[in-house]
């Protein structure tokens, strides 16, 4: 479900930033590739910890 959300917004923000005024379609472009990273650390973690058991 995330994902799902994730990739929405992330299009929407892109599209909005082909209109006037584009503050907020850079915030949410910055906020979406920052979940994106979190989320890639937080997979990477967990992968550890499971492997290490």
């Amino acid at each position: 479900m995330g994902w799902i959300v994730w990739l929405v917004g992330l299009a929407l923000s892109i599209g909005g930033l082909f209109r006037n005024p584009k503050g907020t379609a850079i915030a949410g472009l910055i906020i979406s590739f920052l979940d994106l990273i979190l989320l890639i650390i937080l997979v990477t973690l967990i992968a550890g910890v499971a492997s290490s058991l």
